[in-house]
């Protein structure tokens, strides 16, 4: 799945479950819910500072920017869960683990008054 790149996107990653593997690994079913309930918290304020939310799963992440494609590779010994701020003209930030919604909005303030270029 490609994510479309116009302007600062923020793409949140986690693994796509089903109810059974919820329901037999504890573990999981708590990291994914607090995974949404901090990008549920988070969400409005990033949504007013420009960004686009997209959901993906974990593994690589090919952007594209206009007519130029490229890929994010996670590394492969993190998390499963986390997020990669993106825009054009900016060095990439990926954030693993879960991140809270105040923490996931200070880094999209961050991540939007950096000016350094990949």
């Amino acid at each position: 799945m490609a994510v479309h790149v116009r302007g600062p996107t923020l793409i949140a990653f986690y693994p796509t479950v089903t109810q059974a593997q919820l329901d037999s690994n504890e573990d999981l079913a708590t990291v994914l819910d607090d995974f949404s309930v901090h990008l549920s918290a988070g969400r409005d304020s990033l949504l007013a500072l420009g960004f686009t939310i997209v959901d993906h799963p974990p593994g690589m992440i090919r952007v594209i920017e206009g007519a130029v494609a490229r890929d994010i590779a996670l590394a492969p010994d993190s998390a499963d869960v986390g997020f990669v701020f993106v825009a054009p003209g900016r060095r990439d930030r990926v954030l693993y683990g879960v991140t809270t919604g105040a923490d996931l909005i200070d880094a999209g303030h961050k991540f939007l008054a950096r000016v350094t270029t990949r």
